[in-house]
């Protein structure tokens, strides 16, 4: 898993933001065609995106381009979705666990071992 922030966002500013008649928002995952069909994954699905340290809930999006062994998620996405509770965010953060980089201290926010799979979300 990897993430990367989007010139159209603010840092997290406004996503998750309820509007009527929108349906459950939730962040992109971009994942190789052939991995997602091997998962049953199509595009525009709820999948579910797990590491050692914890999971997040994501829409399927297909992207030729990557590796079939990367994800890609959307930065910024932090709050707990569909009334789920807080272990279970629209956060790649919540993947990341406690690790941080010897050097600068920062989170790892690249080169997390995960797994995606279809979700049971709307």
């Amino acid at each position: 898993m990897t993430c990367a922030k989007l010139p159209d966002r603010c840092h997290s500013q406004h996503q998750q933001a309820e509007r009527p008649g929108r349906k459950l928002r939730l962040p992109a995952v971009f994942i190789h065609p052939a991995t997602a069909h091997e998962q049953g994954i199509a595009e525009g699905d709820a999948v579910t995106v797990s590491s050692s340290h914890g999971a997040m809930c994501a829409r399927a999006r297909l992207d030729a381009a990557l590796d079939p062994q990367t994800l890609w998620a959307h930065y910024g996405w932090w709050q707990a979705v569909g009334g789920e509770s807080p272990e279970m965010a629209a956060s790649y953060s919540a993947l990341a666990g406690p690790e941080c980089d010897p050097v600068s201290g920062s989170a790892l926010l690249r080169g997390i071992r995960c797994r995606v799979e279809k979700s049971l979300l709307p």
